[in-house]
């Protein structure tokens, strides 16, 4: 069996983050919309960028919190063709789109005690429930971080994901190319997902986000991926 799952490379805030992220071969780029992330972009700069890929690049944007009738504006301002929400968005809310939808959740040590609508969880049994009320196309799991939507680059005990979710599951937080492999044996994603893991000095750096493609590419019962 094959094992390669799709590569989302997040925070592209220039054409050359983009031009790196599809050469190195990824399947998605996300632009990031939360205005307190160092990643914001703002619309009409993201528009640019998108209106000179090439075909069948997909184009994911990335919310938090953001009003409906925003999201809406942006999403096809943008022409996004994907829409993840990474803040505390409730079932209701991700309902109804005309777009795919992706809910992130936090994972890891450290995170509040779960409760009705949380969306940061330290026990996977917690986490699974929650995401049984959403009925979007994917989870992304991210760590968790305190005062953070995002995991801030840091990864996650992945031992402690106890099984399957409803729907795809897309992992998150402190991936790079020497540990992406490893992550993807334990796991098995659909998709992964990375940011800061193939950058340099800020910017997506052509040779990381190669490596990392790279490393995702390998069959299972080959010393496991190793």
């Amino acid at each position: 069996m094959f094992a390669n799952p799709r590569v989302k490379i997040c925070g592209i805030r220039s054409f050359q983050d983009a031009e790196a992220a599809l050469g190195a071969g990824a399947h998605a780029i996300a632009f990031n919309f939360v205005r307190p992330s160092r990643r914001y972009i703002h619309p009409e700069a993201a528009r640019e960028i998108i209106l000179e890929l090439p075909p069948f690049v997909s184009v994911v944007g990335v919310f938090a919190d953001e009003p409906r009738y925003s999201v809406e504006e942006i999403a096809s301002f943008c022409r996004l063709q994907a829409l993840q929400f990474h803040g505390e968005e409730t079932p209701e809310y991700c309902r109804r789109w005309s777009y795919p939808v992706i809910k992130a959740f936090r994972f890891g040590d450290g995170a509040p005690a779960a409760k009705a609508g949380a969306t940061a969880f330290t026990d996977w049994e917690s986490l699974a429930q929650a995401a049984h009320e959403y009925d979007v196309n994917a989870f992304l799991i991210d760590a968790y971080c305190p005062n953070a939507l995002g995991g801030m680059g840091r990864a996650f005990d992945w031992s402690k994901i106890g099984g399957r979710l409803r729907r795809p599951l897309i992992l998150a937080g402190g991936l790079n190319p020497n540990n992406v492999r490893e992550a993807i044996v334990r796991v098995r994603p659909f998709g992964v997902d990375v940011a800061s893991g193939v950058e340099t000095d800020g910017k997506k750096d052509l040779a990381k986000a190669a490596a990392f493609v790279e490393a995702t590419r390998f069959r299972f019962g080959d010393d496991d991926g190793r």
